[in-house]
């Protein structure tokens, strides 16, 4: 039987779940570019005893004389299995849930999501358009939220959970690493990182700062992520167009794109 990771993705990480029955397996990693060599780590969690080793090692060593290694249990799949309804699956709500239930576990301090929020972020990383997520999926959005809270963190210098608004051109900045890595078009990325034009920002502002001009750690990933995923939908319009600059939509594929997003 042979199992695929699914496409190939530019991501530092891949999560795969896999259903297997009884048998011996080999994994095989490989790199994003052919022909390249390069150092990685790979973990696996089973929910049962699993025997592993590396095929080069030792190569006469029998099974028996393998030790059974325990694969340390994975909080963030036993979370998501008692939030996720009976279709395995995070709505909105159930996100919301999760979200908190997986911060306070792994960072030790809540992220505090609304429902409305969580809307917000589930079409994000929602590639079937379901309006559900599944649990690599959900894994996924977590990791890229520790990511950006780190740079959060980084502004939030009263420990306010907030950051004045004024600082958001240095913060895009900051975030060009993992914005270079999420965008198909590294073209766009500018040498001062994630290319936002100043009528852009106060759009941003004006939507999500408050009265003091000040904006929550929760508003600020969902900046992030509403940003990524609008250049991604207008980089595939460009590409279509084949008109540098220049993104062409129908009625209905715009309203489309920016009712779910």
């Amino acid at each position: 039987m042979a199992k695929r990771s699914g496409k190939y993705q530019f991501y530092r990480e891949v999560t795969k779940r896999m259903v297997l029955p009884p048998g011996h397996y080999v994994i095989i990693p490989s790199t994003y570019l052919p022909n390249e060599e390069a150092k990685f780590m790979l973990r696996i969690f089973t929910e049962k005893f699993a025997n592993s080793s590396v095929m080069e090692e030792k190569p006469d060593m029998s099974d028996k004389d393998i030790p059974p290694i325990l694969s340390p249990k994975d909080f963030v799949y036993d979370l998501f299995n008692k939030i996720a309804g009976s279709d395995s699956m995070l709505d909105a709500a159930e996100l919301q849930t999760f979200l908190s239930a997986v911060s306070e576990e792994d960072i030790k301090k809540q992220v505090n999501f609304s429902v409305e929020q969580c809307r917000s972020l589930l079409p994000m990383m929602d590639e079937s358009r379901t309006g559900r997520l599944g649990f690599n999926e959900a894994k996924k959005l977590w990791k890229e939220i520790k990511a950006y809270r780190e740079v959060f963190l980084q502004f939030d210098r009263d420990k306010s959970n907030s950051v004045d608004t004024y600082e958001l051109t240095n913060m895009f900045t900051k975030l060009g690493g993992p914005f270079l890595l999420l965008l198909k078009d590294t073209t766009m990325m500018g040498p001062d990182g994630f290319p936002v034009a100043r009528p852009v920002l106060t759009a941003i502002v004006r939507r999500y700062g408050d009265r003091d001009n000040r904006i929550s750690l929760e508003d600020f990933i969902v900046i992030i992520f509403r940003l990524i995923e609008l250049f991604k939908v207008y980089q595939a319009q460009e590409q279509r167009t084949g008109r540098s600059g220049v993104a062409e939509f129908s009625r209905n594929e715009f309203l489309q794109n920016t009712m779910y997003l």
